[in-house]
């Protein structure tokens, strides 16, 4: 009985492991479009186009807690513009969604291996 359980545990870990894993990888099907930062940060220069421009670039590697660093960094940096400020305030909206979203995923496939693994302890 004892091994039984330890088997469906490590399947459960699995499970739930694999899940958050995938949040941050490049295969996620939901992206965030980083065109609205590419283009308010088109003609700026030094220290804020290179974060906006790493930003967009984590955003499209679907490095999302990264992307999300940056543009908090880059919202605070006091010589935005008001359409640069826009820009970031959307991107990271957009990002939120994203993360929300694969957030309730894993929840719901963890709540779903959990139900399996009271099924067979049941049986």
């Amino acid at each position: 009985m004892k091994t039984r359980l330890a088997v469906w545990a490590v399947l459960l870990a699995a499970a739930i492991g694999g899940g958050l894993m995938g949040c941050s990888r490049s295969g996620n099907t939901a992206t965030v479009d980083p065109a609205p930062l590419e283009r308010s940060f088109a003609s700026a220069e030094g220290p804020v186009k290179a974060a906006a421009d790493n930003a967009a670039e984590l955003l499209r590697f679907g490095d999302h807690a990264a992307a999300l660093a940056e543009l908090q960094k880059l919202a605070a940096h006091p010589q935005l513009t008001a359409e640069q400020k826009q820009a970031v305030q959307q991107v990271m909206e957009q990002l939120k969604k994203v993360v929300k979203d694969a957030t309730d995923k894993v929840a719901t496939e963890a709540s779903k291996a959990l139900e399996n693994v009271q099924q067979g302890l049941g049986r």
